[in-house]
């Protein structure tokens, strides 16, 4: 092969894991998260809210954490006392109010903030910020249903 050929193919590959390598140091590094700039999210809750960057984010917190651990908790012990046999359907009940309860409080803290943070915004900020939200949650209710009807379809030949 000719060594001119061989300067070009070394100069591609090495062009190719420049980008390759730029890439991962964007997303590792230099991006800011996503989760950062879409606010509120079921997964990173937190008590304060600050406006950054032109974004409502949520700040970190474990209060919210511990309420969600103890509704998660609740609903494992469901599971766990309708596995047993036989049931015991008074347990199950306590369990199920317990499970309201915890429910109950998450969601009241949830409000809380939510209004709060409501409160520090512009009507046009409300607006973008509570529809965009509003955009998620309908998606993922979509998503979640598209894929229960994708599992439970039944192929008739």
């Amino acid at each position: 092969m000719n060594k001119r050929w061989l300067i070009i193919l070394l100069l591609i590959s090495a062009s190719f894991n420049l980008a390759v390598l730029g890439s991962y140091i964007y997303f590792r590094s230099i991006r800011p998260c996503p989760m950062d700039m879409r606010g509120p999210h079921p997964g990173h809750p937190a008590p304060e809210f600050h406006r950054g960057e032109g974004h409502w984010r949520f700040m970190g917190d474990d209060s919210i954490k511990v309420l969600r651990e103890e509704f998660g908790c609740t609903k494992k012990q469901l599971m766990d006392e309708l596995a047993k046999d036989p049931i015991n359907t008074e347990d199950i009940n306590r369990i199920i109010e317990t499970s309201l309860a915890a429910q109950i409080r998450l969601e009241r803290e949830m409000g809380k903030r939510l209004i709060k943070m409501r409160n520090e915004m512009s009507a046009e900020e409300a607006q973008e910020f509570f529809s965009k939200r509003r955009e998620e949650m309908q998606r993922r209710r979509n998503d979640q249903q598209n894929k229960y009807r994708r599992e439970n379809s039944c192929k008739k030949y």
